[in-house]
C-alpha cells in the first residue's frame, strides 16, 4: 500500500471472469424482450436473461480485443464477451470500467492468426485498487469531466469557458453515478 492507501491487486483475486453460454445466432428473436450482448454490444433479443445486473463486459476475441461495454439490466450475454465481475466491495463496477479502459492490455492478448483474451492471461494482470472513497470520486470527476466534453463538443456556440473543462461545474455526486450507470457496486 502507497501513501495514498492505494494498493495493486490481481483482477483475479478481486473479480470472478467466466464466459457466459453463447446462444446461437438462430436462437435470437426479433421481438425478444431481453438484449442479448456479444463481443461488440448488443447483437440481438431473446425471451430469457441470464444475467440481472449491469456487467463490465471485455471483447475476448478478434480485432477489437479488449474492448470494454457494459451491459444493460436483464441481459443475456454471449461467450463472446468474458464478463468481469467484482467478487466483493473492493471495487465497484464504474471504477472498474475506467480502469479497464485505461490500462495496455496488449500483455494479455495471445493469438497469432486471431487475437483473444483468455480468463488465464487476464487473470494475473495487477489494477490499481483505491479505497472506495477514492473511487467514487474519481469516477465521478471522470465521468463529469467527460459529460463536459460532449457539451462542449456538441454546442456549435463558443462559450467563454468552452476552453476550460474545470470552469464547467460538476454536479455529479457517486450516488448519482451509480443511479444513472446503472451499475452496482
Amino acid at each position: 500500500m502507497n501513501k495514498h492507501n492505494w494498493t495493486y491487486r490481481k483482477l483475479g483475486d478481486i473479480c470472478d471472469i467466466y464466459q457466459p453460454k453463447t446462444l446461437s445466432s438462430n436462437m435470437l428473436l426479433p421481438d425478444g424482450k431481453y438484449a442479448v450482448y456479444g463481443a461488440n454490444g448488443i447483437i440481438g433479443r431473446y425471451d430469457k436473461f441470464n444475467h440481472e445486473y449491469s456487467e463490465v463486459l471485455m471483447t475476448c476475441r478478434g480485432a477489437t480485443c479488449g474492448t470494454i461495454n457494459v451491459s444493460e439490466p436483464f441481459s443475456w450475454i454471449n461467450g463472446n464477451a468474458m464478463v468481469i465481475h467484482p467478487k466483493n466491495d473492493d471495487i465497484t463496477k464504474p471504477f472498474l470500467v475506467y480502469v479497464l479502459r485505461g490500462i495496455d492490455l496488449s500483455d494479455v492478448i495471445t493469438g497469432a492468426a486471431q487475437p483473444q483474451i483468455t480468463r488465464q492471461s487476464l487473470s494475473p494482470k495487477k489494477l490499481p485498487v483505491p479505497p472506495i472513497s477514492a473511487q467514487e470520486r474519481i469516477v465521478a470527476n471522470l465521468t463529469c469531466y467527460r459529460a463536459s466534453s460532449r457539451r462542449r463538443k456538441n454546442n456549435s456556440k463558443p462559450t467563454t469557458n468552452s476552453h476550460n473543462p474545470s470552469s464547467t461545474p460538476c454536479l455529479a455526486t457517486p450516488s448519482t453515478i451509480l443511479k444513472d450507470g446503472k451499475l452496482k457496486r
